[in-house]
């Protein structure tokens, strides 16, 4: 995804991807009114997020829009813990009628289950993808008063003192796991993995971890205080939000991780409420508030229609399975 191309011609690109968007929650009507009661009662949207970390902050904006549109209460529920298991498997286990639904990252569905063998769901047959809402890249962030400003001295650092560093991550098998184990095996460094259930901010901002990469919306407001160190953006390009902070790319040629967020319910749904749904996620996404916070946090929003997001999912999935090989990436 392109952060930090010509601003002129990113605001055309996203008018246009955004009146999309637009566009197809008109499809959404026609269908509305030929099926079952929908929504009956309160929506619940989970995320295996703890609350403001992560995806959570734009979850609870999508909730806010989503329940102006449908006109019931929709209740952010965080579930974080186990690579994301835990809230996906709520949703796996939930009544098919549109009532429970999931919102998380890409990686649920195209990491998680290569890491655990022993899922307590089976991605594949138990859930529905509804639609792809924006996807991005990540700052690595180091703690306050780290001996490292960058990401070069930070590979010196390593090979110096091999296994003495640690990174943090959001648990086993998270995106930031996957990102800081690639990261290695391209540096040729060895670094301590210390695993949280969700946020390690806090513990980071204590000086308790060493890095971590971190989204967007989380890390932002950490980097304008002064309280973290930036050392690099994971990104193809520098982000628009922090210029001054170099890619991965331009340490380590060719690195580069985004990753993307989606809605997902069980497996079950009446395909004309899936066709709902989607039209209008995608409307939420077209929303002011939601395009400004988009663009804000260096993300973008995507509009793959959602006949097509299971084989998005089988490509990233494929390219995983040869990046945990090639790269020898093993859970703790």
């Amino acid at each position: 995804m392109d952060d930090a191309f010509d601003q002129p011609a990113a605001i055309d690109g996203r008018r246009a991807a955004l009146a999309a968007l637009g566009a197809a929650a008109l499809a959404t009507m026609l269908p509305a009114r030929a099926q079952a009661k929908w929504p009956d009662g309160p929506v619940r949207l989970v995320t295996p997020t703890p609350p403001g970390v992560g995806i959570d902050p734009m979850a609870r904006l999508y909730a806010e829009q989503f329940g102006r549109l449908i006109k019931v209460p929709v209740v952010v529920e965080n579930r974080p813990g186990a690579g994301g298991m835990l809230g996906t498997d709520v949703v796996a286990k939930a009544p098919a009628n549109g009532q429970t639904l999931l919102m998380t990252v890409g990686a649920t569905f195209t990491t998680t289950p290569f890491l655990f063998p022993k899922l307590p769901y089976n991605p594949q047959k138990d859930l529905v993808p509804i639609a792809q809402l924006y996807g991005g890249g990540s700052f690595l962030l180091a703690r306050p008063g780290f001996a490292a400003g960058s990401l070069k001295e930070l590979i010196a650092m390593a090979k110096a003192r091999p296994r003495t560093l640690n990174y943090a991550s959001h648990g086993p098998g998270s995106t930031s796991h996957m990102f800081t184990e690639q990261m290695q095996n391209v540096a040729g460094i060895e670094l301590q993995h210390v695993p949280y259930k969700g946020s390690f901010i806090t513990d980071l901002l204590a000086g308790v971890v060493d890095i971590g990469f971190e989204p967007p919306s989380s890390a932002i407001p950490h980097m304008r205080a002064g309280k973290v160190r930036v050392l690099a953006y994971t990104g193809p390009v520098r982000s628009k939000i922090a210029p001054e902070v170099p890619t991965l790319a331009e340490t380590l040629p060719g690195l580069e991780f985004s990753t993307w967020v989606g809605v997902w319910g069980p497996a079950g749904l009446p395909d004309a409420l899936v066709v709902r749904l989607h039209g209008l996620f995608r409307s939420v996404t077209a929303e002011p508030a939601l395009a400004q916070m988009l663009y804000d946090t260096s993300t973008e929003p995507i509009a793959t229609p959602q006949a097509q997001i299971a084989a998005v999912v089988d490509r990233e999935a494929r390219a995983t399975v040869q990046l945990i090989k090639s790269n020898n990436i093993r859970l703790d």
